[in-house]
């Protein structure tokens, strides 16, 4: 993932790590995307050669918010 990642700067992705299905996992994600540029942006990413993309939520746990707020 940090490879990829290093290759296609030009996204400015993040590596986000995770677990499924027990094992533990990377993934590559860009944004913020506007909800008006998703389909243009889903379509830029295929003609590119990644065809395996999808919309990816993140919330930020309330834990993190709420230490935030007191600095």
């Amino acid at each position: 993932a940090s490879r990829f990642s290093r290759k296609h700067s030009w996204l400015e992705p993040i590596v986000m790590e995770g677990n499924a299905h027990g094992k533990r996992v990377y993934r590559v994600a860009i944004g913020p995307v506007a909800r008006e540029r998703r389909v243009t942006t889903r379509r830029l990413l295929k003609n590119r050669g990644f065809g395996d993309n999808w919309v990816l939520t993140v919330r930020t746990p309330k834990i993190l918010t709420e230490i935030a707020g007191l600095r």
